[in-house]
């Protein structure tokens, strides 16, 4: 283990951040609404404590999300295309992700992908009248947008499902429908994760084109996530083993001038797993003492 906070420099055009990192991976806390403007049409920079610096590529138009490893520089970067949602490989999770990402157009709106809780708890009579659209928030890799939909008074509901204190099966409950970049509707039913097999089902809304897939996550517990995509109907490994920093967009909440609440695209930065991280802004990189931070210190991948 690492006995020091290292210390990470991000030069975001004007704006300087110092983020703290412990032990031994980095997470930026949110950004001024500013700061995330000034994100989405100028490339970041990274400079280490010790004099390096790097600038992780998006791609054209913010098109990739890329994972970045701090102790080699090591870039890993993939489409947004690629997935459509994500499962949780944590031993004692059943955390389900939607993918947010998409890239950057000044002309017009992209394809998104778009998830949504429906009303109906039949998979062959799905009823997308008073459909909700709901999305991950980027606290935890244990939780997605399937498990945000849960009762927090119940300590059986998984959102997507529940937990049989018995069998220690999770079954699923709530049927959703997930809009793709494609333009296609799919109705969407997590069964069961049982042991380590995650089992759902998706179908086109009149029912035909019905696909059963079966992911075990054992096979992926070195990952934060094992993705999937609808298109390809295929499996994803595309976690890279070692990595610190997430560059990507996904959406979050802001608040907007009425006292409401908009659901925003964003490029920013989630971090890996287990970490502890401080952000200082607004101050002297050469002079900020990591030390007047250690009480800041959080675990959240985007905080």
């Amino acid at each position: 283990m690492k006995s020091q906070i290292q210390k990470l420099y991000l030069d975001l055009v004007l704006i300087n951040i110092i983020v703290f990192i412990f032990e031994p991976i980095l997470k930026t806390k949110d950004f001024s609404n500013e700061i995330l403007f000034l994100l989405l049409i100028t490339s970041c920079s990274i400079g280490l404590s010790f004099g390096q610096i790097d600038q992780p590529s998006l791609g054209a138009g913010y098109s990739n999300f890329t994972f970045y490893a701090l102790n080699d520089m090591s870039q890993t970067a993939y489409s947004h295309n690629d997935w459509d949602i994500a499962f949780s490989t944590d031993a004692f999770g059943a955390g389900i992700f939607v993918n947010e990402g998409v890239g950057l157009s000044f002309t017009g709106q992209l394809p998104v992908t778009e998830l949504y809780l429906t009303e109906s708890s039949d998979f062959d009579n799905v009823d997308t009248s008073n459909m909700v659209r709901i999305y991950n928030q980027e606290i935890t890799w244990e939780e997605g947008a399937f498990n945000h939909v849960k009762d927090d008074n119940n300590p059986s509901d998984y959102g997507w499902g529940d937990y049989d204190f018995t069998t220690h099966v999770i079954s699923g409950t709530r049927l959703f429908v997930i809009h793709l970049k494609n333009g296609d509707y799919k109705k969407l039913f997590i069964e069961s994760l049982s042991s380590s097999l995650y089992t759902f089902k998706y179908a086109n809304l009149d029912g035909s084109d019905l696909v059963t897939e079966t992911i075990d996550k054992s096979s992926f517990d070195t990952k934060n996530l094992v993705y999937y995509s609808f298109e390809e109907q295929s499996i994803l490994d595309l976690e890279p083993e070692n990595w610190d920093m997430l560059f990507t967009r996904y959406t979050t909440p802001l608040d907007n001038p009425s006292g409401g609440v908009i659901e925003y695209t964003v490029t920013g930065v989630l971090t890996n797993k287990d970490v502890l991280v401080a952000q200082a802004d607004g101050i002297d990189p050469d002079a900020v003492d990591a030390a007047d931070y250690e009480d800041e210190m959080g675990p959240e991948i985007s905080s």
